[in-house]
């Protein structure tokens, strides 16, 4: 069986590597949460993924379960005192990759957003027992920042899954799924408008920076930076950007680290 700490090592090298500044058991309780997350979205992103499996991984977190990654991220909301309503919005994100609708409006997707990743920062916030007002906004708007970078980096990987998450009114042309596999250009002007919505989330999303364990701040920090690392570089390599998956490589990494570090001693002083 696949441990949580491989999970998050194979899913996500940034995280991962943002993680390595947390307490040791920190680390271990983001691993668990993380393991649990990819277990929902593998799910939810198969191709032949309905309501039926949605409501098998709401009864997995509630009525008890034999999926260890399940069982484990239940022991952690108890023992943590997590809210539940963090994980009943996610669902409810789950539920809108499945019905595949789209969104109208930047407001529509930013509620997504919120329920997909923003509830993750608030999870991570009773995870770090944090729970000043100001910190829960601030990583509200950090994981949102973080989803919209998501959008728009996987638009074409997402097409070729039959979704767009691109918001339709903002769109300069309409398209199908199948006609922005063909050409993701189309979605350059979107792009750049989330990606410039996404750093206006970073900087709110610093902001709480102050509010969280020194160490535990540095992680956040580094992520951050990390992930507004491979937005700079969609912008800066568009329109071929927008043809392929974008990486930073660890020259950019290891700047982004500093950055963040820089970041958690000057939240210090503020």
């Amino acid at each position: 069986m696949t441990s949580p700490r491989e999970v998050i090592a194979k899913g996500s090298k940034t995280f991962a590597l943002a993680s390595v500044f947390l307490p040791r058991e920190m680390r271990s309780n983001i691993y668990t949460l993380y393991a649990w997350l990819r277990h929902c979205d593998d799910v939810i992103d198969s191709s032949n993924s309905s309501l039926t499996d949605l409501q098998n991984l709401k009864l997995q977190l509630v009525d008890g379960t034999h999926e260890p990654i399940a069982a484990g991220l239940k022991t952690l909301i108890k023992d943590k005192n997590i809210p539940f309503v963090y994980f009943e919005e996610f669902f409810e994100g789950l539920r809108s990759d499945i019905e595949n609708k789209g969104y109208d409006t930047f407001s529509e997707l930013e509620v997504y957003c919120y329920r997909v990743a923003g509830v993750v920062g608030l999870i991570f916030c009773s995870l770090s027992g944090v729970t000043n007002e100001q910190a829960l906004k601030c990583a509200s708007a950090l994981g949102i920042g973080m989803q919209l970078t998501n959008i728009s980096r996987d638009v074409l990987e997402d097409a070729q899954n039959k979704r767009i998450y691109l918001p339709r009114k903002l769109m300069e042309y309409q398209c199908t799924a199948q006609e922005m596999t063909e050409s993701p250009s189309r979605s350059l002007v979107t792009v750049k408008y989330l990606l410039a919505r996404a750093e206006e989330m970073y900087e709110k999303g610093n902001q709480g920076l102050r509010f969280l364990p020194f160490r535990v701040a540095i992680a956040v920090g580094c992520a951050s930076f990390l992930y507004r690392a491979i937005g700079k570089k969609i912008i800066r390599n568009m329109p071929q950007s927008l043809n392929e998956r974008v990486v930073v490589g660890f020259p950019v990494k290891l700047r982004c680290l500093f950055l963040g570090l820089c970041a958690v001693i000057r939240s210090r002083f503020i």
